[in-house]
């Protein structure tokens, strides 16, 4: 019995222990994502990282129609090519849609974000246009 007691106290020290490293570090951890968020050099690059998304997603939406417009005038090998970039520009598109909505809805990306960017952006297609969708 004496045994048992004696084991049940060392492994009772040493969970203490390890639980006390384990509450510092993330304390530490805390500390160390508050001051990356707050540190002024990242909030300008999320505060230019969200105009610069929403904007090069406006420019590709008109890029997008263009490439419409100019493909009904294309045929053979020159169309093939043509729809080539069209659906990559589409593809881009929808990545930058979805890194723009992903970064607004993380709460240390958004508290930076200017409040006359929309929440949410989506892009869709209808009868071969695309549009910019907008969520405030």
């Amino acid at each position: 019995m004496k045994k048992f007691f004696t084991i049940c106290m060392i492994l009772l020290v040493v969970l203490s222990m390890s639980s006390c490293f384990v509450a510092r570090d993330a304390a530490s951890a805390v500390r160390g994502i508050s001051s990356q968020t707050l540190n002024a050099d990242h909030i300008i690059f999320n505060y230019e990282s969200y105009f610069n998304k929403y904007n090069d997603v406006k420019s590709k939406v008109r890029m997008y129609n263009q490439e419409a417009e100019d493909m009904k005038v294309l045929t053979g090998s020159a169309l093939d090519d043509a729809r080539m970039r069209h659906t990559g520009t589409f593809n881009y598109m929808q990545d930058v849609c979805s890194e723009y909505n992903s970064n607004s809805q993380k709460l240390n990306r958004n508290l930076f974000k200017d409040r006359s960017l929309p929440y949410m952006i989506n892009v869709d297609v209808e009868d071969g246009k695309a549009r910019l969708k907008e969520e405030m």
